[in-house]
């Protein structure tokens, strides 16, 4: 809704409590205009060997999104 700060404090949060922030945290970096901090972080989420290929599909609509506007998917 605008307020980055905020969201950036409450994903910050979840991670804490053991929450992944991901894909949230991905979309809030493409929204502050920090794409490829977004993709990094997608990326590193779908590489991670111990998700499950269910938390594995949930990534995969900001993934594209995210691609999309680093230009890595047309």
């Amino acid at each position: 809704m605008g307020d980055f700060e905020r969201a950036e404090a409450l994903f910050r949060e979840a991670h804490r409590r053991g929450h992944h922030p991901v894909p949230g945290l991905a979309l809030l970096r493409l929204a502050q205009g920090q794409p490829d901090a977004g993709r990094s972080l997608i990326d590193r989420a779908l590489d991670d060997p111990s998700m499950l290929r269910l938390e594995r599909a949930r990534l995969l609509p900001a993934r594209v999104e995210i691609g999309i506007a680093c230009g890595t998917i047309d």
